[in-house]
């Protein structure tokens, strides 16, 4: 008599539960579906939810058109310079003022630099997301709400 292996919820087997273990078909592929850089969704969910607040506030502007919306495209490029500018032009005298103060500085650039090229790059990812999902599916008039 072949002795069979336990019952294991959410494996499936092939043929025969008696098969040895390793003739045995794993789960779907969703149950395993965590990733190394985002194991619990949180960038997910957290550009998810960026997106809507986006698409929220370009629908709001009217911007129902593909060209408006490479247009706030460049205009956020531009904006992000702007600031970039700003936080060097605010911070160079700064440095030259308090030399013994310029790791901290240079930090303090930094940081706000990389803050502010990240913001205007998932900018440019959700607008193109919402001209890709909403606006080249369906064109709709613009509606202030």
């Amino acid at each position: 008599m072949q002795r069979r292996p336990p019952a294991t919820p959410g494996l499936e087997h092939a043929n025969d539960p008696g098969l040895p273990l390793r003739y045995v078909k794993l789960p779907s592929t969703e149950v395993f579906s965590m990733k190394l850089n985002d194991p619990f969704g949180r960038l997910a969910s957290r550009h998810q939810l960026g997106y809507e607040s986006m698409r929220d506030t370009l629908r709001k502007n009217c911007i129902d058109t593909p060209h408006a919306a490479m247009e706030a495209i460049r205009q956020t490029r531009r904006k992000a310079l702007q600031y970039i500018a700003v936080v060097i032009a605010l911070l160079l005298p700064l440095i030259l003022l308090l030399p013994n103060a310029m790791s901290v500085t240079i930090s303090i650039a930094l940081f706000l630099v990389v803050w502010i090229a990240n913001s205007a790059l998932n900018g440019r990812r959700y607008i193109r997301r919402y001209i890709d999902e909403d606006l080249k599916q369906d064109q709709k008039s613009c509606r202030p709400h």
